[in-house]
């Protein structure tokens, strides 16, 4: 268990930390209503040994996070936290945030995602995707990821 936690605390401490900069966030840090978690990149192999690997987890680990986070939160999509938030329900409630449309999420991390039953949010960057970009997924891939029910889409940006 101990190990199970240090995942959990190490996470929330990433995400925590920004948010204690006002009085708002403060309080909002007392009683969160919703918890982002932002994932990158996704391996099934080795971790990098460049500056991707800050933002890298292996499938193993994203396996056993995701299993820990079921076990302790309501996972939802942006827009169904958004939805109950606005008709005044409590929470907390867990979005899983992927950036930027990486290949390795429809690889990787969507198999384990559809497997575990999660929704999750993915934010492309959809010039990569427009431009077919090596590493980035496709609109074939898109359009699966979409119409499996469990991923919802946002613009992380056009170009960068």
């Amino acid at each position: 268990m101990g190990r199970k936690r240090d995942l959990i605390s190490k996470t929330a401490r990433v995400v925590s930390r920004p948010m204690a900069k006002t009085k708002r966030m403060r309080k909002f840090k007392k009683s969160p209503r919703l918890i982002v978690v932002m994932l990158h990149h996704i391996t099934a192999g080795e971790m990098p040994n460049d500056e991707s690997r800050e933002i890298t987890i292996t499938t193993e680990n994203l396996r056993k996070y995701l299993e820990l986070l079921k076990s302790r939160f309501n996972i939802q999509t942006f827009h169904e936290s958004a939805e109950r938030i606005r008709r005044g329900e409590e929470g907390p409630f867990l979005v899983l945030s992927f950036d930027d449309g990486y290949a390795d999420f429809y690889e990787n991390a969507f198999p384990i995602l559809k497997e575990l039953g999660l929704p999750a949010n993915q934010n492309l960057i959809v010039k990569y995707t427009d431009e077919g970009r090596p590493g980035y997924m496709n609109w074939a891939q898109v359009k699966e990821l979409r119409n499996s029910g469990l991923i919802e889409f946002g613009c992380h940006t056009y170009d960068k």
